[in-house]
């Protein structure tokens, strides 16, 4: 009796039920759906693809990444080198230099496959 009263107060509140894994499920009532009573799976609710297909894609074509990983490692070269003459760290400052023009050279190798179709 206890549990029909707490599923019962659950469903009270305006057709939409709480579960233990913290997903909301809507319920269609009576006045919805004339005394058809529905539950959408989660699935439906959250449009999450299949397990099968869930996970990181890599949609991107080879020189595009080259040259989004390239404007990275410019950026990240750019920050080392800023904060090594900030704070008078010449290694880090090297560093920082290295991984700028390393990353200038993957930008353009991104720009070479993209022209070749890559």
């Amino acid at each position: 009796m206890q549990g029909k009263a707490m599923r019962q107060a659950e469903e009270d509140d305006g057709g939409v039920s709480r579960f233990n894994t913290g997903t909301v499920r809507r319920q269609q009532t009576a006045a919805d759906k004339g005394n058809v009573e529905t539950t959408q799976t989660d699935h439906q609710l959250a449009s999450v693809p299949p397990a099968s297909t869930r996970g990181r894609r890599n949609n991107m074509k080879s020189g595009t990444q080259d040259q989004a990983e390239g404007k990275f490692h410019k950026a990240k070269g750019k920050l080392k080198e800023i904060a090594g003459k900030l704070f008078v760290t010449p290694e880090l400052e090297a560093e920082g230099k290295d991984e700028n023009r390393a990353g200038k050279v993957q930008e353009k190798t991104g720009q070479v496959k993209k022209v070749f179709g890559k």
